[in-house]
């Protein structure tokens, strides 16, 4: 028993170590964005993809140790939890176990934020190039462009479109 114990406390700690890659990679995202670099923002959504797959094989793997741990104590299903087994956990263990499961809720949290400020702002720039293209390509949305004189050079930005195509 000692053994899961241990497993599940190393898995604990890889956990939150992957919450700060995740949260690292979110950080660059949002640097990509705010900076409109495309290509770099297309590039971290796969670095993003791959560290999530490793979370969730990490997520699995104490799964796996949960579900021994409840066939050990005898648990329903909907009672097991991180927070549940603390009333299991071994003494000499119970204190660094409660701190690193506060640490990981954290953690967890912290991608969630990160996570849900960038998709904040990636909405932002679809809107705000949504808005663009409308303005630029609809006479609706367009105003005329005048020369030095003052004298209306062109009708809207949209006829400038329509010329270049």
């Amino acid at each position: 028993m000692e053994l899961v114990w241990r497993q599940l406390l190393n898995i604990i700690d890889r956990l939150s170590q992957q919450c700060d890659r995740v949260t690292q990679v979110s950080l660059r995202m949002r640097e990509a964005i705010i900076a409109n670099r495309v290509t770099e923002v297309g590039e971290i959504v796969i670095e993003q993809e791959q560290e999530m797959q490793a979370f969730q094989d990490l997520e699995k793997e104490r799964e796996a140790l949960l579900q021994s741990l409840q066939i050990e104590f005898n648990l329903d299903e909907k009672e097991i939890s991180s927070e549940r087994l603390l009333a299991f956990v071994p003494p000499q263990w119970s204190n660094d176990y409660r701190e690193k499961i506060n640490t990981l809720r954290i953690k967890m949290e912290t991608v969630k934020q990160e996570q849900n400020g960038n998709r904040k702002l990636l909405q932002r720039s679809q809107h705000f190039m949504d808005w663009l293209v409308k303005y630029l390509v609809t006479p609706e949305g367009s105003a005329p462009i005048y020369d030095a004189g003052g004298e209306q050079d062109q009708k809207s930005y949209y006829h400038i479109i329509n010329q270049n195509m």
